[in-house]
């Protein structure tokens, strides 16, 4: 695409004497550097589709200074690929020179007198159009994904695109030959614009993120929020139900909590808190799923465990990390012993989810009564809820 386009800029130079036109070296210079900008903030029309302004300032540039001028800001666009890998560099700045090559044309037979105005802006565009097309097309067979629907999806956006903006860019050609330094400004004011608003964009989308990964996460600990465990919950059951191994769940409460919060304050159980989440983080797996039920209490999602003795053995592991080791936060001049209850069953896809999770705050609630003790009790379809209970305990807190 470069090479085809320094040759047909070479051969429109001799056709249109070499010069830059009406435009001048100053004034092409400008442009190309807009046209740098413009294509480096496109307007976001949708998830996938995006449109860039730079089009339009190309067909006033081949207008206004003729084949050269349009092939020397036209190639401006990849400039403003900024981290772009070469290859699509070199491959869309060619196409756009050659866009600026053809309406540069254009804008001889404007000069010449020709054609009018209105009809040279409408062959160039038109030109222009065919060179965009053919463009993406040769780019779509290079890289083996050609797609007939993304080729016409581009092409009719690059119509609206210089359909809208047809009038404006003859309104400036006109202008340019009393007042260039206006239209030049004009310019450049578009791609002031352009910056502004994707930035706009750009904190926008920021915001949503951030808000996104509110829902996701607790505020605090960084744990999954509530909400994610939620749907988690619900979608390892369905991989359960599709023939998945069953899964472990666990409902862990801080013991004496409200304690911690009274003698040190607020401030302390918060890391508190935050410490307790990382020591259940470093004890599960990659695809196990630690979350914050709400207050002092988490759970702690378990795929792939088989067995209620399986369950109860990783159990006791994350007792034990919480219960062997005390806190040391800032701002304390002691440690402080905490402890877990625990309390889990599996998830074999024979229940609801919901009626999993009741299951094991059951089983929570008997290991409250003791504290600092992991209680795991099968489904009440493999043996009723108190039968075959698997129990481990350290030191009574």
């Amino acid at each position: 695409m470069p090479l085809a386009a320094m040759v047909a800029a070479g051969a429109s130079a001799e056709v249109a004497g070499g010069g830059l036109g009406a435009l001048g070296p100053a004034a092409t210079l400008v442009l190309a550097v807009v046209v740098a900008v413009l294509g480096r903030f496109p307007l976001v029309l949708g998830p996938r589709t995006m449109y860039a302004l730079d089009t339009p300032m190309v067909l006033l540039a081949g207008l206004l200074g003729g084949p050269l001028a349009g092939a020397v800001v036209g190639a401006g666009s990849g400039i403003g690929d900024v981290g772009g890998v070469w290859r699509r560099r070199s491959a869309y700045t060619g196409i756009s020179a050659l866009q600026g090559i053809v309406a540069g044309h254009a804008g001889i037979a404007w000069s010449d007198g020709r054609l009018g105005l209105v009809s040279a802006a409408i062959v160039g565009a038109a030109g222009m159009l065919v060179i965009g097309a053919a463009g993406l097309a040769l780019v779509q067979l290079d890289r083996r994904s050609f797609l007939l629907s993304r080729l016409v999806w581009s092409a009719s956006t690059d119509v609206a695109g210089l359909g809208l903006g047809l009038s404006g860019v003859m309104l400036m050609a006109v202008a340019y030959g009393s007042r260039p330094l206006l239209v030049v400004a004009t310019a450049g004011s578009l791609a002031g614009a352009a910056v502004v608003f994707s930035r706009l964009g750009e904190q926008r989308e920021a915001a949503a993120a951030e808000r996104h990964e509110a829902v996701l996460r607790d505020w605090l600990t960084g744990a999954a929020s509530r909400a994610t465990f939620e749907l988690e919950l619900e979608r390892t059951r369905e991989s359960v139900l599709r023939g998945a191994h069953p899964a472990g769940l666990l409902i862990l409460d801080a013991d004496h909590f409200k304690t911690v919060n009274d003698t040190f304050g607020h401030q302390t159980g918060d890391a508190v808190l935050c410490e307790l989440v990382r020591r259940l983080q470093v004890v599960a797996r990659a695809i196990d799923v630690v979350a914050r039920w709400g207050g002092e209490e988490f759970c702690v999602l378990v795929p792939g465990i088989a067995t209620v003795e399986d369950l109860a053995a990783f159990a006791e592991r994350v007792r034990a990390a919480v219960a062997d080791a005390p806190f040391t936060p800032d701002g304390i001049d002691e440690p402080i012993a905490m402890t877990i209850s625990i309390g889990g069953t599996l998830l074999d896809g024979a229940l609801p989810a919901s009626e999993v999770f009741e299951h094991a705050d059951r089983a929570l609630y008997r290991a409250k009564l003791d504290r600092n003790v992991a209680c795991i009790l099968p489904l009440p379809a493999s043996g009723g809820p108190a039968a075959g209970a698997r129990q481990t305990a350290g030191a009574r807190a």
